[in-house]
């Protein structure tokens, strides 16, 4: 299927956040996630520099990356 991907818990957080924060919409989300699902995760987990700020590998409310310096 190749569509498979879009069962991953990672991917299906992603796509929840970008829909939560209305940063898109639900049909935009899943459009792009079955054209190319790490757009999604590109938009969802770094910010415009390509920093990383979450990782949705983790649960909700343990996403965020710790700053290092």
């Amino acid at each position: 299927n190749s569509e498979k991907h879009l069962r991953s818990p990672r991917i299906i957080r992603s796509m929840i956040y970008l829909f939560t924060i209305g940063k898109m919409e639900k049909s935009k989300v899943f459009e792009l996630a079955k054209i190319d699902w790490r757009d999604v995760l590109s938009s969802a987990e770094y910010d415009k520099n390509q920093v990383r700020l979450r990782n949705f590998n983790s649960e909700f409310g343990k996403e965020k990356i710790k700053a290092s310096r």
